[in-house]
């Protein structure tokens, strides 16, 4: 029997992308509907491989495996603690139920209660009425105890999906079965780190391939990893750090964060298994987003980025309108905020600012002091976004967000602006090349909040100009962090491309902080040698009184040769 390998992340991301071809060619829908289908799946896929290698994890530490059958309760005990994601309700036989027997399922036309002995652990039998192989996954997907993984499968409405035949055709839901069951994402075949890279290709390649729409629910990975490298987050001591994104997407963002924290425990640490019981005890994240089928990427995301689902918390919910009820929970206390909010929403409050919100109270209790800056105007939601990423801070908090340009210099949200400048809100600017991104192709810039900066920097934002620091692939332009990273943690002030700005600057400027206004590279003034140039002119005059001659002299020998010939 072959030995199977460790899959590279381009053998996983071929593979699974493969996957994902079956279904776009052979299933009806747009890039949602084949998304919501392929991620869901290779969600459960990894559950099913990874508490496959748990169970033979156990049973390599018991005698015999009659020991293990006659008492599962012992076996589920211990993992009720260390891997509460694999847990299952009802008949509890079901938890050792692998792919394996879900691809190898015979149609049970009459839907008659069958007893079904399982393919791997063959002692074992479950009982079941599925008619077919979509039937059997689809009891498989329901019978997960975890709330989260529960959620995700109704949200996604992956059962309703495959037992449609109108929808996906048994012979084409075969295809995407077997194609899965090549593949082994257990733990050991498919390290963490790969696994949650694969998945963040997909959605990067969903994202491309929905256009317009991708940019509703995806940030460009390495757009993201240079925002984070510019915060450089650590974890506290003592007690928990937490992160949140008020407008997570496929929490690109948060996901990003966490690979920062754990390269660098590695560093210190040196044990994988430490790493991960540091992040799972010390760490804290929290996310919203307006529709539920977005959110549910955010969650499969850190989901299997093996984050330990105690350790986030979601929410379905408008990050302006439904804030306090929802996310607005943690307001005050996050150490550190990330995100992309949408840009250029036309209408980013619906009533919320309505008559009766002169009745709301700006205090901490009502947590309508979020707007003491102010209240953007209606078609200029990205400052409101702004205000709430604050408001989530705790008094040493600091953040990162992705902006338009537009924040910098619009009259219609001076007000907000002057009073964030003023208040030392504004650690830094990062002005990034234009078309990075796969729905539009303006230029954005980056805002570092700091609650805590320090006295001296109080009155000056530190700024970088980094608009041409790129490099081209195809049509889109990757920023080259390396740079801006280093000007920016050791304040290095280079001409044409970073330093400080003074508030007294920004004031004589009317609050207008387009980094270009004060960070550019002056062009160098051409030396001219005005002998040269006379000569040069008086060479050219000369020429060109020599062809007024010649011109002249051809005119009169066409005037005499229409002459004679009359």
């Amino acid at each position: 029997m072959e030995e199977k390998k460790v899959l590279t992340y381009e053998e996983l991301t071929s593979a699974i992308w493969e996957v994902a071809d079956i279904i776009r060619d052979e299933v009806d829908g747009d890039t949602r509907d084949y998304m919501e289908l392929t991620l869901p799946l290779l969600l459960v896929k990894r559950i099913l491989d990874t508490r496959e290698e748990y169970i033979d994890n156990v049973l390599k530490n018991t005698s015999t495996f009659e020991m293990v059958k006659g008492d599962l309760l012992k076996v589920l005990s211990i993992e009720k603690k260390t891997m509460p994601m694999y847990n299952v309700s009802g008949d509890l036989k079901r938890y050792f139920i692998t792919w394996k027997d879900i691809v190898s399922y015979i149609d049970n036309k009459n839907n008659e209660e069958i007893t079904l002995p399982l393919k791997k652990y063959s002692d074992i039998s479950i009982k079941t009425k599925a008619k077919t192989q979509q039937h059997f996954l689809s009891e498989v997907l329901e019978g997960f105890e975890n709330k989260k993984i529960n959620r995700i499968i109704k949200d996604s409405g992956i059962c309703q999906s495959i037992t449609n035949l109108d929808k996906i055709k048994e012979e084409t839901f075969n295809k995407i079965m077997s194609a899965f069951n090549e593949l082994t994402f257990s733990f050991e075949l498919a390290p963490s780190d790969i696994f949650s890279d694969g998945y963040m290709y997909l959605i990067e390649k969903f994202a491309t391939t929905a256009g317009k729409k991708g940019g509703e629910f995806f940030t460009p990975k390495l757009l993201c990893q240079g925002a984070i490298k510019l915060l450089n987050p650590t974890l506290k001591e003592v007690g928990h750090t937490s992160v949140a994104d008020i407008t997570a997407g496929s929490a690109t963002f948060l996901k990003v964060y966490l690979d920062y924290i754990r390269t660098n425990l590695r560093k210190e640490m040196k044990n994988d298994n430490k790493v991960e019981e540091t992040i799972n005890s010390k760490c804290k994240f929290y996310l919203q987003e307006k529709t539920n089928k977005t959110l549910i990427l955010g969650e499969m995301n850190l989901l299997l980025a093996t984050l330990n689902e105690d350790n986030f918390t979601s929410y379905t919910a408008n990050s302006i309108s439904e804030y306090t009820e929802n996310i607005g929970q943690h307001r005050n206390t996050i150490d550190y905020v990330v995100g992309n909010p949408p840009y250029g929403l036309k209408d980013y409050c619906g009533s919320y600012f309505g008559p009766d919100f002169k009745k709301k109270k700006y205090n901490s209790k009502g947590n309508e002091d979020r707007w003491k800056w102010g209240i953007a105007p209606k078609g200029e939601g990205e400052m409101a976004f702004v205000e709430t990423f604050i408001d989530m801070l705790n008094n040493e908090g600091r953040g990162v967000i992705v902006l338009p340009l537009g924040t910098l210099f619009k009259d219609s949200t001076k007000h907000i602006r002057q009073k964030m400048i003023k208040e030392g809100l504004i650690e830094g600017l990062v002005l990034l090349p234009d078309n990075m991104f796969m729905t539009t192709g303006i230029p954005v810039v980056l805002w570092v909040l700091n609650k805590n900066k320090i006295r001296k920097n109080k009155d000056k934002i530190f700024m970088i100009n980094a608009s041409e620091h790129f490099t081209k692939e195809g049509k889109f332009k990757v920023w080259n962090q390396n740079e801006s990273v280093d000007a920016f943690h050791n304040k290095k002030e280079i001409e044409g491309f970073s330093g400080y700005v003074s508030l007294e600057d920004i004031e004589e400027n009317d609050f207008n902080i387009s980094v270009q206004r004060y960070v550019f590279k002056e062009e160098k003034e051409e030396d001219i040698d005005i002998e040269q140039v006379s000569k040069e002119i008086d060479e050219l005059e000369k020429q060109i009184a020599e062809k007024k001659v010649i011109v002249k002299s051809a005119i009169e020998q066409v005037i005499q040769i229409q002459k004679n010939k009359s």
